[in-house]
């Protein structure tokens, strides 16, 4: 569950200004966080009656690069990733480690090759940007 993946990406504000960028992440972890709280396990058997999804969510870690905002440099990025028993991740939260770039996505994956989803670069700030994003799955040649 260790594997690199690598994207490209396009990014999209809604008054038109796109860009591109690149982005990297890998899950880094074998076994799922432990996060609930002491006695979720007794609250969810005394709702029977509604259904419930079980996700494991998974330490995640990786960098974005989008050259005419970040330069050169790739941010670092860190974050979570919700899975489901079978299949690939759910959800994606990810956030900069790096205090000089204030960014935050989630990503949804699409189908195996392609993900979506929201990217707020410098969150609360006067130049604050909202992108949508689509990014594609680079392979590396065999």
């Amino acid at each position: 569950m260790d594997e690199l993946a690598y994207y490209t990406l396009l990014l999209r504000t809604a008054q038109g200004l796109t860009l591109l960028g690149t982005l990297r992440f890998q899950v880094v972890a074998t076994e799922p966080l432990d996060r609930s709280p002491a006695g979720t396990e007794q609250l969810l058997a005394q709702v029977q009656q509604q259904s419930t999804t079980e996700l494991f969510v998974y330490p995640m870690e990786g960098s974005i690069n989008i050259p005419l905002l970040t330069g050169l440099a790739p941010v670092p990025l860190e974050g979570t990733a919700w899975f489901p028993l079978i299949g690939p991740f759910v959800t994606a939260f990810l956030s900069s480690t790096d205090q000089r770039f204030n960014v935050g996505m989630q990503l949804y994956e699409l189908d195996p090759e392609h993900v979506c989803g929201g990217l707020v670069w410098r969150s609360g700030e006067p130049g604050e940007l909202t992108f949508s994003l689509l990014g594609t799955l680079v392979r590396a040649p065999a």
